[in-house]
C-alpha cells in the first residue's frame, strides 16, 4: 500500500495542537481524511504530530493525497516546525546531575 508519512516536531504542545487543528480543518473541507497520530514521547520529550496520507479506496495514492501533505508542510513552516533535537526535553540536564 503506497502512502505519504511525515512526522512535524514543534517546540511547545500549543504548536502541535495548531498544526492538529489546521490540518482538520483543510481535510473537512476536502472530505479527504489521513490518519493522525499525536505522540509525546516521554524519554525524549518531544512533541509532534505524526500524519499519514493515502487513498484507502482505492488502495493507493492519490493526487489528492499529495496536494493536502504538501499543504501540511507548508502550514507546519509556518508554525515553525523545528528539527527534533530542537524539541524541549524536560527533566534534569546532564551538567545538572
Amino acid at each position: 500500500k503506497s502512502q505519504l508519512e511525515k512526522t512535524y516536531v514543534f517546540k511547545t504542545y500549543t504548536k502541535v495542537s495548531n498544526i492538529h487543528h489546521v490540518i482538520i480543518t483543510r481535510v473537512k473541507s476536502a472530505n479527504h481524511h489521513p490518519t493522525m497520530i499525536s505522540m509525546r514521547l516521554f524519554r525524549l520529550t518531544m512533541s509532534s504530530l505524526k500524519v499519514i496520507w493515502t487513498t484507502h479506496k482505492p488502495s493507493r495514492l492519490s493526487n489528492k493525497d499529495i496536494q493536502i501533505a504538501n499543504y501540511c508542510d507548508e502550514q507546519a513552516s509556518h508554525i515553525r516546525v523545528v528539527e527534533p533535537s530542537e524539541a524541549p526535553r524536560c527533566g534534569p540536564t546532564p551538567s545538572t546531575l
